[in-house]
């Protein structure tokens, strides 16, 4: 038996030497080319679906920033109002019908999460066709605004959802500028400092993000301010997200299949 135990552990040694071997001289090749996410990619097309990623399920015993009490006694409260959301100013733009799939989009999400912490002003990062704004707009309380920050005007895109009445009344604005450059959070900092929603859904490419929170926490937040991430399931977004020390939740299966989530902004964070 000790003889079986020796080969048995002798052959686990080997084989760990062998697999971080192999692993030393592919990772590099990987990290440069994403041949190992393109090949993932293949085999998800087998599944016949509209959109697939590639993510990963990770422990969240060993990551920072657990949920606050606060988060997880708005998370029902949110989901309650998003049951009954009808998205009407998307219907009558003509927004693609998936808008309306919940869960599975984030839209009535939003509109439900606006409606029911009544924000005094909401800051959105990457306006793109408008959808995100369109759903939030019809739940934002009186004398409320909604600023949208994009590096492209809103209507330089020709799919946009979005009108020139859209922004009459005052309280719909877009700035055209890139709140990842420090210079320019820093120019915006007491917009950035009286918000109480800031979603982000622009680059989801791991470096725009990092810049926003790094950002963010130069510029200084309010404590309190709720953030909400798109798409924290894309690859590039895991270890942003899971990173973050502020009290987070992930709500993908609550909200958009590509991921979202809501952190809880303190000062400092933890």
């Amino acid at each position: 038996m000790l003889e079986i135990a020796e080969n048995a552990r002798c052959y686990n040694l080997n084989m760990k030497f062998i697999t971080d071997s192999i692993r030393a001289l592919l990772e590099p090749l990987f990290k440069s080319t994403g041949l190992d996410l393109r090949a993932a990619r293949w085999r998800l097309k087998a599944l016949n679906t509209r959109g697939a990623e590639v993510s990963a399920i990770l422990s969240m015993d060993d990551s920072p920033g657990a949920p606050s009490r606060r988060l997880l006694d708005l998370v029902p409260a949110v989901l309650l109002r998003a049951r009954n959301v009808s998205l009407h100013l998307l219907s009558e733009r003509g927004a693609p019908a998936f808008v309306h799939t919940w869960p599975g989009e984030p839209h009535r999400l939003m509109h439900a999460l606006v409606e029911e912490t009544k924000p005094r002003l909401v800051l959105e990062i990457g306006t793109y066709t408008g959808l995100g704004c369109l759903s939030i707009l019809p739940a934002l309380p009186s004398g409320s605004r909604l600023v949208t920050f994009d590096l492209i005007p809103w209507g330089q895109f020709s799919k946009t959802h979005l009108k020139k009445d859209d922004f009459a009344d005052g309280r719909f604005e877009q700035i055209v500028e890139d709140l990842g450059d420090r210079a320019i959070a820093e120019k915006h900092g007491n917009l950035l400092r009286e918000a109480d929603l800031i979603i982000i859904d622009a680059a989801k490419d791991g470096r725009l993000e990092k810049n926003l929170l790094a950002n963010f926490a130069a510029v200084g937040l309010k404590t309190g301010a709720l953030l909400v991430f798109d798409d924290v399931r894309f690859w590039d977004m895991l270890s942003i997200w899971r990173e973050i020390r502020h009290p987070k939740l992930d709500l993908t299966s609550l909200g958009h299949w590509t991921g979202t989530g809501l952190i809880d902004w303190q000062n400092p964070p933890g």
